[in-house]
């Protein structure tokens, strides 16, 4: 039981003011506003879209930062828990880039007007199915 209460005197609770919360959720709406403006922007203008995800997962990012330091308490947690929370979100980085690359080399990699020189012809180069055996007589 004394362990218990021990580990309980080195908790130490941290209250967040009120305003600080009211100016994270006003950024989350900012935010979110954001992301519907890039994507309006990029259906407008045609933007290309790894651009457009780019940088609306950017802003995921950042509402995603905002809400784990701020609603979360990662803000005022143990060291070990941030970095586990940068980690995941070094690894999404890194997932999302590595996907960036391939919306972006997709249209080199196969052009889909020029493919049919890739196609073959299987009415040509078919070959004929094997005529059934035949039935001995009686």
């Amino acid at each position: 039981m004394a362990h218990a209460a021990a580990a309980h005197d080195d908790h130490h609770d941290h209250v967040t003011p009120l305003p600080t919360y009211f100016k994270v959720y006003g950024a989350l709406l900012v935010l979110t506003v954001l992301t519907v403006l890039v994507s309006v922007f990029a259906e407008a203008t045609e933007m290309a879209s790894p651009l457009s995800l780019t940088l609306a997962m950017a802003v995921a990012l950042t509402k995603a930062t905002l809400v784990c330091a701020w609603f979360m308490h990662l803000a005022h947690d143990t060291k070990f828990n941030i970095i586990v929370f940068c980690s995941a979100a070094w690894f999404v980085t890194l997932f999302f880039i590595f996907t960036m690359f391939d919306l972006g080399s997709r249209g080199t990699v196969l052009d889909i007007q020029n493919f049919e020189h890739l196609q073959v012809n299987h009415a040509e180069t078919a070959t004929p199915a094997p005529a059934p055996p035949a039935e001995a007589g009686h």
